[in-house]
Order: C-alpha cells, then structure tokens, then sequence
C-alpha cells in the first residue's frame, strides 16, 4: 500500500473517538504519525490501545485539552514538537451540538460554549499550529465543518454560526496558500454515524438515547468511510468536500426551492426540535 504520510505528523482535535479515530487511523494506514487532542484523557488512553491493536509499531501520543483556553495550546503544541519534531497537518475535528432548539430558547452560556469549541478552539489550533505547519513541505489543514456550514438548518443556530465561521476561516487559509506547496479542505458532511447527538448539550436525559438512534438511522455515512473520503480528498489536492447523500439533498432543497424549501426543511428540522422536549 501506498503511503503519502510518511514520515507526517498528524494533529487531531476530538481524537479519542467517532469521525477523529477514523481520521487517525486511516492516516496511520498511509504512513502518519499521530498526536491526538482531547477533552476526555481516559478516552484518548482508549483511543491509543485501539490503534496499537490494529498497528502495533504506531507512533501516537496524548494531548489531553480543553480547546476553547487559548493559553493551553501554547504548552500543548510545544508538547507535540517535543515528542514529534514536527507538525504537519492539522485536523480540526472536534465539535459539539446542542439539543436542537428556537434560538430563543437557548441558554447563553450554551450557545458561547458550541461557539467556543467548534470555531474559536480551531482558531487557535490553527494560530498555534501554523507557524509548524509552514515549515513543512507539504503542510496543510483539515476542517471538518458540516451541512450546517452551507445553510442554515431550524434549531441549530450556534451549531450553524460555529460552521459557518469554520469556513471562513478555511477559505481564508485556502487563499492564503494560493502560490504554496500547502493546502485546505474544508468538508462539509451531512449526518455521520457517531455520538454527537447522544452528548449534545442541553439534552433531557429521557431523550438522549432515542434523539442518538434517530440520528444514527437517519445519518447516510460511516465515521470508516467518511474517513477515507476525506484523506482522498485532501491527499487529491480538492479544496472542498461536500460528504453524504443527505447533505446534497438538503443544500439542493434549500438552495432550488427558495421559500417552498425553507417551508419543507423547518418541517423536518422543526419536528426534531419538537421531539426533544
């Protein structure tokens, strides 16, 4: 097997599980080394045994962090120097929800808190991580953004202004590169097959587990096949990736059927709202 990443060290947010260990282990596949971020230090421990079961030689290490505190990705990417050397691409794939609901019935607090993780955290992965990546001959940035960075969905809004700010601040890195050996993918899939929803913010408990399998069935891809369109993608130089039959469906609606879409869309976006309370 062909091995592009060889010799690359690859830095992913929300690492221990979900779309970010499939990210983690296809790039080990094609030849990567591995510094793993996240919140949870027992899940990242969990995420390191994974990985040596199915590639014992892996060279991986464990960056427990809140991503939001801008004053620890100062230690965390010195950290990640000092064991790798380097800092080749980063993927910033960490990102939370919320129980979908009226933007007027969000709390505050909750509403900054998706702000803070999915589009500040990756601003200052990326601030902290640039420099190091620039140094590389073939560097780059992964941001895994959503449908919700396309259009706006009924009972998503910081959810969608996180999504909407990732892609600004890839297509601005995107522009940056314009001339360079470096690059940005930005992707933008629909549904995917993790727990998102079974740890959104803001979720009544009784509902968690029925809103997860809703979400489950109705995602159309895999965290394993995600994975390897996105690798494809960056590796084949695109610069946006629109993932899922569900996302194409939805942008298509929204984007072709003007005010008759936005009715068919709060339809089915509102009905999940509803069934959360």
């Amino acid at each position: 097997m062909k091995q592009p990443l060889k010799d690359k060290v690859v830095v992913i947010t929300g690492g221990a599980g979900g779309l970010g260990l499939a990210l983690a282990k296809e790039a080990v596949a094609l030849g990567a080394s591995l510094a793993l971020l996240d919140l949870n230090l027992d899940a990242l421990h969990e995420a390191e045994r994974n990985l040596k079961d199915l590639f014992p030689a892996v060279q991986v290490s464990l960056h427990p962090i809140d991503i939001s505190q801008p004053s620890l990705w100062v230690k965390t990417s010195a950290d990640i120097l000092a064991v790798h050397g380097a800092i080749d691409i980063l993927i910033n794939n960490a990102g939370i929800t919320l129980a979908p609901q009226p933007i007027e019935n969000i709390q505050s607090t909750l509403y900054d808190r998706v702000v803070a993780v999915n589009l500040l955290g990756a601003i200052y992965a990326v601030r902290a991580c640039l420099p190091l990546i620039l140094k590389s001959p073939q560097g780059g940035v992964i941001n895994i953004g959503s449908l919700a960075g396309q259009i706006g969905l009924y009972g998503y809004s910081p959810y969608c202004v996180s999504k909407f700010g990732l892609r600004g601040l890839g297509e601005g890195l995107q522009m940056e590169f314009v001339g360079t050996a470096h690059r940005c993918l930005n992707v933008y899939p629909g549904g995917i097959k993790t727990n998102i929803m079974k740890n959104a913010l803001g979720m009544a408990e009784d509902k968690r587990e029925a809103m997860h399998r809703s979400f489950i069935k109705q995602a159309s891809i895999g965290p394993e096949q995600a994975a390897k369109k996105v690798w494809r993608a960056y590796l084949g130089g695109q610069l946006n990736l629109i993932m899922g039959l569900d996302a194409w469906v939805i942008i298509l609606i929204r984007k072709w059927l003007g005010k008759w879409g936005l009715k068919l869309l709060k339809k089915a976006f509102g009905f999940q709202a509803q069934s959360v309370k």
